[in-house]
C-alpha cells in the first residue's frame, strides 16, 4: 500500500438515500485524487481495545471516534503515506475545492454551527470536528490523539455526551494547540439546510459570512435523524433535499 487512502464506515447496507449519495461522492473524490478508497462495515469496532468498547456504553459514534483514528494508523503502518477519514454523511458537492494541504502531515475539518440561543437569536459558534481527518505517515498528532482519546472514554463512569471524544476534544485540544484546518470540510446545521432548501435565510447568510474559504464539502449531520433542531425537523427528505441543491448549485464554485 501506498500514497493516500481514504477510510469510510457505515451500518451494513441498504443504506438510507442520504448515505449513498455521500458515500459516493467520497469515492467519486478519491478516484478523481487518484487516492485508493477502502470502505469498512460494523468490523470497525472490532479493533477497539476492551475498556475502551465497554465504556462507550453502547454510543456509536464514541466507538467510532477512536476506531477511526486506529485504522488510520493501521493504514500507515501498512505502507500507506497519507490516510484520510471521511464520515459516510459527508457530502463532496465541490470536489475540485476539497484539496488537502501538502504544507501540514494532518487537518481537521471546520464546524461554523448556526443555531438560535435562548433568546431566539442566531448564533455562530466556530469549532473543529473530526468528520474530515487526515494524517500523513509519522505525524506525531496521531498517536496523541488516539491516546487523549482513549484516555478521556476510558476514566468514564457513566455514559457522557456522545460528541465527548470527537468534535468536543477536538475543539479543546485545537483552542490549546491549533491544529491545521481544512476550511472547506464543513458541517451545515438543520437550519442552514433549511435556507438552502428555500434558497435564502438568515442561517445560511450567517453560514457564509463565518467561513474563511469556500465549503466544498458538508457533513450533513445523519446523527440527528428523527430530531427536530430549532423548530425543523430532521428527516430523511431533508438531508436528500439539501444534498440535491448542494450538489446541483453550488458544485462549480463551493458555499
Amino acid at each position: 500500500m501506498s500514497g493516500t487512502v481514504v477510510l469510510q464506515s457505515f451500518h451494513a447496507a441498504p443504506w438510507p438515500e442520504p448515505i449513498e449519495t455521500c458515500i459516493a461522492s467520497t469515492r467519486d473524490w478519491a478516484a478523481r485524487r487518484g487516492y485508493g478508497y477502502e470502505f469498512v462495515g460494523d468490523e470497525i469496532i472490532d479493533i477497539l481495545p476492551p475498556l475502551y468498547r465497554e465504556k462507550c456504553f453502547g454510543r456509536w459514534p464514541v466507538m467510532t471516534d477512536l476506531a477511526r483514528l486506529i485504522l488510520m494508523r493501521e493504514r500507515l503502518r501498512a505502507g500507506a503515506d497519507r490516510a484520510v477519514w471521511i464520515d459516510a454523511d459527508v457530502l463532496v458537492f465541490a470536489p475540485d475545492h476539497l484539496v488537502l494541504d501538502p504544507n501540514h502531515d494532518h487537518g481537521v475539518g471546520r464546524e461554523i454551527w448556526v443555531s438560535r440561543d435562548a433568546a431566539g437569536r442566531w448564533r455562530v459558534r466556530r469549532h473543529v470536528h473530526n468528520a474530515v481527518l487526515y494524517f500523513e505517515a509519522g505525524a506525531p498528532a496521531l498517536d496523541f490523539l488516539i491516546h487523549a482519546t482513549r484516555r478521556v472514554v476510558e476514566r468514564l463512569e457513566q455514559p457522557a455526551s456522545p460528541q465527548i471524544a470527537g468534535p468536543k476534544l477536538l475543539s479543546s485540544l485545537h483552542n490549546l494547540v491549533a491544529f491545521p484546518v481544512l476550511e472547506p470540510a464543513g458541517m451545515l446545521s438543520p437550519a442552514v439546510l433549511a435556507d438552502l432548501l428555500l434558497g435564502d435565510g438568515p442561517a445560511l447568510r450567517r453560514q457564509t459570512q463565518a467561513r474563511r474559504a469556500p465549503m466544498a464539502a458538508a457533513n450533513l449531520c445523519h446523527s440527528l435523524l428523527g430530531t427536530s433542531v430549532d423548530g425543523i425537523p430532521v428527516d430523511a427528505a431533508l438531508l436528500a433535499e439539501s444534498a440535491a441543491v448542494l450538489a446541483r448549485d453550488y458544485a462549480p464554485n463551493g458555499l
